[in-house]
């Protein structure tokens, strides 16, 4: 096999694994909408014919078609289209004659900057809820959003009652309920933090956010000097999860007191910062217990007097 024939083989294999990957999606999302048949019905149809879903940025609020990203990935599809053709039909559903888009927007409008005038599609039978649902769905996992976007998509969906819980949202974007969770919280950062999110994108872990918003609570101006200091190291330092996590550990062990004392009216526990060697263990247990004597004398005294 000479050189030119792995290259192509590994290419023919890399598209036929991108294919699979978009069909498995593409089922994923119809079988997370309980009740949606997907019908075998594979069709070449007109794109004069096919017509925008109403929930096409509706829900969330946001014009996807403005994001100058999406402009580069329709070019960049417009060129895999004229190499490899279509590896993925779009899906619609039949209405009054016409053919709703659900999913496909991009391959749409590559074929119309090919100048095609028919595409490969999906025909699934489907109603309005689930036609919405799936829409909203498809924007999420396909946008280029950043941190503080998804967050307000998230809660605006959540408000409308698109979905019943964040447990189902999560399902059906194929994320854990606690990412989504994360990422609502982000909402309640310091501001400083969430300005900067939605002017550069700086952070995209949710869950090392997570880390910065629980080290400390903001105040009535939704601002933490602790939030915003530690946001500027993991900014400065390049910090990652771990070391964030480190930093905050050892920060909270540099602050906290050399020992805390709780208790009951006969019973008193006393914790220590350190941790005591046995030798160090008795001679702190028979010098507190001397102390502790003279202190309850001194108590004691104090109210006969």
């Amino acid at each position: 096999m000479t050189d030119w024939d792995k290259v192509l083989l590994i290419n023919l294999i890399r598209v036929l694994l991108y294919n699979i990957g978009l069909i498995f999606d593409f089922l994923k999302k119809v079988y997370l909408c309980e009740n949606t048949k997907l019908m075998d019905v594979i069709k070449t149809i007109k794109i004069a014919d096919i017509v925008k879903s109403p929930y096409q940025g509706r829900i969330l609020d946001i014009n996807f078609d403005d994001h100058e990203q999406n402009s580069i990935q329709i070019k960049e599809l417009v060129k895999s289209i004229e190499t490899n053709g279509l590896l993925q039909p779009v899906s619609v559903r039949e209405i009054e004659g016409s053919y709703e888009l659900i999913d496909g927007h991009r391959r749409v409008e590559a074929y119309k900057l090919l100048g095609k005038a028919e595409i490969k599609a999906i025909v699934t039978e489907m109603d309005e809820r689930k036609a919405q649902i799936m829409s909203v769905v498809a924007n999420l996992q396909r946008s280029n959003l950043n941190n503080i976007e998804r967050a307000m998509a998230f809660r605006k969906i959540l408000d409308q009652s698109v979905f019943g819980s964040q447990k189902d949202l999560s399902n059906a974007i194929g994320k854990d309920e606690t990412y989504v969770g994360d990422t609502l919280n982000i909402l309640n950062m310091d501001q400083r933090i969430i300005d900067d999110l939605v002017a550069n994108n700086s952070v995209s872990d949710v869950r090392l956010l997570r880390l910065i918003r629980k080290s400390d609570k903001v105040d009535s101006t939704q601002k933490s000097d602790k939030q915003w200091e530690l946001y500027q190291q993991v900014l400065n330092k390049g910090l990652d999860r771990v070391a964030l996590q480190k930093l905050i550990k050892n920060e909270k062990q540099e602050n906290s007191p050399l020992f805390t004392a709780e208790g009951s009216y006969r019973k008193m526990i006393v914790k220590v910062k350190e941790k005591l060697n046995p030798a160090q263990r008795i001679q702190f247990e028979t010098l507190l217990n001397q102390k502790i004597g003279e202190v309850l004398d001194a108590v004691l005294n104090s109210e006969t007097e």
